[in-house]
């Protein structure tokens, strides 16, 4: 029985070592473009016996009962088992593209949007329906409801409106900051996640590692 179990732990041992097999990450529609595909384009030169599968959500998934070997969230999860890094963090902000501010008049006050399109992400309205990092909304004429920052940043990028987003995502995005010079108080986290018990394998520690790389890039 000993020599069967040091037999079977070796086995393990040696799969775990490899950089080969399948690994499931979830992650927001917004992330996988802009990091996981150049991540991914990066794995098949290092590792390309690696396969990703992705889980793009917007949902927060147990990550013991859905089979998520990697999640990237911009919420620190605190359940038992579970490994975390901080990835990023950046400002929030109040964005517009070049081409909505032309066809529409500039915010006359840092304290309320009044008369101006909004996109908001849905949830942030459901918290505070009359306030946004603080400025009033209340007179803002909301065009959008958006379940997903993909959506979100889109909209404003093609002039539907003005909204809040993390700093990056704007830049990549070349929008247009409105009130650059306030403090909005408030910062947008990405976190790296995996479990405890598989984090020294080798293709988990492969991804982990040319994520951290990739968003050590985009640090703002």
């Amino acid at each position: 029985m000993e020599q069967a179990a040091l037999t079977l732990q070796n086995k393990v041992k040696g799969f775990d070592q490899q950089l080969k097999g399948d690994i499931t990450l979830s992650t927001t529609d917004s992330i996988a473009i802009d990091f996981m595909i150049n991540a991914i384009k990066q794995l098949r030169t290092s590792a390309p016996e690696i396969r990703i599968k992705l889980d793009v959500t917007t949902a927060l998934h147990d990550m013991t009962q859905h089979n998520i070997d990697i999640a990237i969230r911009n919420i620190r999860p605190d359940t038992p088992g579970l490994i975390t890094k901080l990835l990023l963090t950046s400002p929030m902000g109040l964005y517009s593209s070049s081409e909505y501010l032309h066809q529409h008049s500039y915010p006359k006050t840092s304290d309320s949007l009044a008369g101006l399109d909004l996109i908001v992400h849905a949830p942030m309205v459901e918290k505070s329906p009359d306030k946004l990092f603080g400025l009033a909304i209340d007179k803002a004429k909301i065009a959008l409801l958006a379940d997903s920052s993909l959506l979100l940043r889109t909209s404003i990028k093609n002039g539907v409106g003005i909204g809040f987003l993390p700093k990056f995502m704007a830049d990549i995005d070349n929008l247009v900051p409105i009130f650059p010079e306030k403090d909005f108080d408030s910062n947008y986290e990405i976190w790296l996640v995996t479990h405890a018990d598989i984090i020294h394998t080798a293709r988990i520690q492969m991804v982990l590692d040319t994520l951290s790389q990739l968003f050590s890039v985009k640090a703002v």
